[in-house]
């Protein structure tokens, strides 16, 4: 009845250490899984960062792009504003110099025609002086 009391004890016992070593197992298999999840995590969380700095670059370059555009547009700008001006100036000047020669050939004409109308004048009074005195 011992032996058979200790034998039963001992297969019981080696039942246990199977569940023991079976548990023992998973627990190895569960940490192993969470290393290689940690290990592929960490290359997708490495992936991730490289990714937000090359975006962090990309849009450093699109700003510094974009700054040099607007600089360059306002140069271009400022240079069209001073050629449209300078052609504006020299439009009024043509417009003023031909107002003044248009006024002072008027002037001229007038004091021609004036002189013109005198001499006329003078001429059909002398030609009726004449015409009488006879």
């Amino acid at each position: 009845m011992i032996d058979e009391r200790i034998n039963n004890s001992l297969e019981e016992l080696e039942n246990q250490l199977k569940k023991v070593e079976a548990a023992r197992k998973q627990v190895e298999k569960t940490v192993n899984s969470f290393d290689g999840i940690n290990d592929s995590t960490q290359k997708y969380v490495s992936s991730l960062s490289e990714i937000k700095t090359t975006l962090n670059e990309i849009i450093k370059l699109i700003r510094q792009d974009y700054k040099d555009k607007v600089s360059e547009f306002e140069k271009d700008r400022h240079v069209i504003i001073e050629s449209s001006e300078n052609a504006i100036n020299k439009i009024e000047e043509a417009t003023n110099n031909v107002t003044e020669l248009l006024a002072s050939n008027t002037n001229l004409l007038q004091k021609k025609l004036t002189y013109t109308l005198i001499l006329n004048i003078i001429i059909i009074a002398g030609v009726i002086a004449a015409i009488f005195l006879k």
